[in-house]
């Protein structure tokens, strides 16, 4: 079943997200993953609620179990150390419809 993790991203400091991030990227880890990207910081419009998303991410997987492969995976703890440093993120994964 897949499973859709939305990825919402506070930037603290963005130079140094630029800085420490500049030859880090999510993408080829999420591709190798089986992930695919349904939007990628795109606009945002609140329809109901308090909920004030900053930068957002929406990507699909294959399973739960993929994604906690990721999750505990070395190449994202590397990235997750460096983004800590300088954004506070929040991820939801929800599955799909079987």
């Amino acid at each position: 079943m897949s499973v859709y993790v939305t990825f919402d991203v506070e930037i603290r400091d963005m130079t140094h997200v630029q800085a420490s991030m500049k030859d880090k990227d999510a993408a080829p880890a999420l591709d190798a993953a089986g992930a695919r990207y349904t939007s990628r910081v795109g606009v945002h419009k609140l329809s109901e609620g308090n909920w004030q998303p900053r930068r957002s991410v929406v990507a699909e997987l294959t399973s739960v179990a993929a994604w906690e492969a990721f999750c505990t995976g070395s190449v994202y703890q590397g990235l997750n150390a460096a983004r800590a440093e300088c954004s506070f993120a929040k991820l939801v994964c929800v599955e799909g419809l079987a």
